[in-house]
């Protein structure tokens, strides 16, 4: 995954034990075993990673897509979680940019994840505004 050697990772996507057991229980029954497989290869190729100032989100296994969006392009943050993902605590949390399109990242505590990104977005506009203010405080003091 790439990632800017300059900004360092807030965030990993860790898919949950509880997950593993729910996909390993699929597989114990003969209908479940395609979903239950389908469940652990999905999370096996799906990686997400926060950083400062962008999201990155890789998912797939034999056709692969990426997302990687600065964070000031993200224009919501969603999750979704089954009955036992609110139980057990895990879930998918959705990423939309202005581009419309979404993003899946599986992650433990999907609400603590969500605040994650709407504070890192904060400081992302902050660090933005602070860095025009010091280009506008230059090219005044040269003009």
């Amino acid at each position: 995954m790439s990632q800017n050697s300059n900004s360092p990772v807030v965030h990993n996507s860790v898919v949950p034990l509880f997950y593993w057991i729910m996909q390993g229980f699929k597989c114990a029954t003969i209908i479940g075993i395609p979903f239950g497989l389908i469940g652990i290869l999905n999370a096996l190729v799906s990686k997400g990673v926060l950083t400062k100032d962008r999201i990155h989100l890789k998912w797939g296994l034999i056709s692969s897509s990426e997302v990687d969006t600065t964070l000031d392009k993200i224009t919501s943050v969603s999750i979704e979680q089954s009955i036992f993902g609110r139980i057990f605590n895990y879930g998918f949390v959705v990423v939309s940019n202005s581009g419309g399109d979404k993003s899946f990242m599986l992650t433990e505590n999907p609400s603590k994840v969500k605040n994650i990104i709407f504070n890192e977005q904060e400081k992302y506009k902050e660090s933005q505004i602070a860095k025009q203010a010091v280009a506008m405080a230059q090219a005044m003091k040269s003009a």
